[in-house]
């Protein structure tokens, strides 16, 4: 006599042999749902390290470009609230452990650490803006960046395809980027046109925390916020992001 298992009629043997298997498969589930989600092995650090170098300032039309590539491990880059910086601004890879921290003017009493971004403080924080290929992307092996209160976005009416490259075409560990912090910023495609991606995340050691994504659209061609297919991690992703 013939049972059928899984719709699909078959003799004795196989029937208890099918049987079997998924008794044995329902005992592996709940054993493994008793024991729940491994937790993460690794955490990234993402508490704000004061500044230990000098303070460079900014101000509207500054070379900021220039100031990256002068700037030491250790000092903060100061850019002013409101104005607008027109890249494309590539990362160096500097010597050292110490971080390059890019912030608003404004951060601090009106923007403090812990604030989730919104476009509301949009007018507290500068504008990092292109008109083609992307507003940030790295150096190979470019690390120990934070941005702290920048608005990231492409010129009005421009469609980019990622605001922010974190690796591109990388084949080795140590040319991949790593210990790159966004932290209270606004990042967005245009209005209109969209763009296909936030951040194209290849990177190691990366965090994006109290962000906000938005306007990351396109028509005929998927579109991220934030995506990554070549890095190894680890990341760590809290904020806001709005298609």
């Amino acid at each position: 006599m013939s049972r059928r298992v899984l719709g699909i009629h078959c003799g004795p043997t196989l029937a208890a042999a099918a049987l079997s298997l998924l008794s044995g498969l329902a005992h592996t589930a709940s054993a493994y749902a008793s024991i729940g989600p491994e937790l993460p092995r690794e955490y990234i650090d993402t508490t704000a390290v004061p500044s230990s170098g000098r303070t460079i300032v900014v101000p509207a039309e500054g070379n900021l470009q220039a100031t990256l590539d002068t700037a030491h491990p250790g000092d903060l880059v100061m850019l002013e609230a409101g104005a607008t910086f027109k890249g494309p601004f590539t990362l160096p890879n500097k010597a050292g452990s110490g971080w390059v921290i890019i912030r608003s003017s404004a951060v601090g009493r009106n923007f403090p650490p812990g604030t989730r971004a919104d476009p509301a403080h949009a007018h507290l924080m500068p504008k990092l803006e292109a008109a083609g290929g992307s507003v940030i992307q790295t150096a190979p092996g470019a690390h120990h960046y934070r941005f702290i209160g920048i608005e990231i976005r492409p010129k009005a009416g421009v469609f980019l395809y990622n605001l922010v490259v974190l690796g591109k075409n990388t084949t080795s560990m140590e040319d991949l980027p790593h210990h790159i912090v966004f932290d209270r910023c606004y990042l967005h495609g245009d209005p209109k046109k969209g763009a296909r991606r936030g951040i194209a995340m290849n990177s190691r050691h990366t965090a994006v925390i109290d962000s906000y994504l938005s306007d990351f659209k396109e028509v005929g061609a998927d579109s991220q916020a934030i995506d990554g297919w070549n890095g190894p991690g680890t990341i760590t992703l809290k904020g806001r992001a709005r298609t």
